[in-house]
């Protein structure tokens, strides 16, 4: 395992990490620090005038194919040890997203409506309902989740 060290952070503690059979590969660049989404953190670099990121350089392009792309099994986007780092399909990719800072029901696709006072649940983008109760909104999303699985049951 190497550590990589990201511009202006070194006395942060936020280092990149890689396997040592791909440090040759990233050491060469200047890494910068890449606020995803709060707390995902990613690394980039200007490589040949283009920005890319610390995992597209460790799985190149010509091995992800067409309508995948490449994930962070652990959701730690500072992590880039190969056997953290899979090709995936994008739904199998937002199954295993963490949740925002600011979730208050513990469950992705769930939120308070401050303006009606219930529970709103959806997916996709798609609006599941309202709901009274916390436990109703999170079982409506987990049907939904169930049926965009193909595991509906019948």
């Amino acid at each position: 395992m190497a550590i990589i060290k990201i511009v202006g952070y070194e006395k942060h503690g936020k280092v990149a990490v890689v396997d040592d059979e791909d440090y040759g590969k990233v050491s060469r660049y200047q890494w910068f620090l890449r606020v995803h989404r709060a707390p995902t953190f990613y690394t980039h670099a200007h490589v040949f005038g283009r920005t890319r990121l610390m995992h597209q350089i460790i799985i190149p392009d010509k091995d992800v194919p067409f309508g995948f792309e490449r994930s962070h099994l652990d959701g730690d986007g500072l992590n880039n040890r190969k056997n953290n780092l899979k090709v995936v399909t994008k739904l199998e990719n937002l199954q295993h997203k963490r949740m925002y800072d600011n979730n208050t029901s513990g469950t992705q696709g769930v939120s308070f409506c401050k303006l009606t006072s219930r529970w709103h649940a959806y997916i996709r983008k798609e609006s599941l309902g309202r709901y009274n109760s916390l436990e109703a909104a999170i079982a409506a999303r987990k049907a939904a989740e169930a049926k965009y699985r193909g595991e509906e049951k019948e």
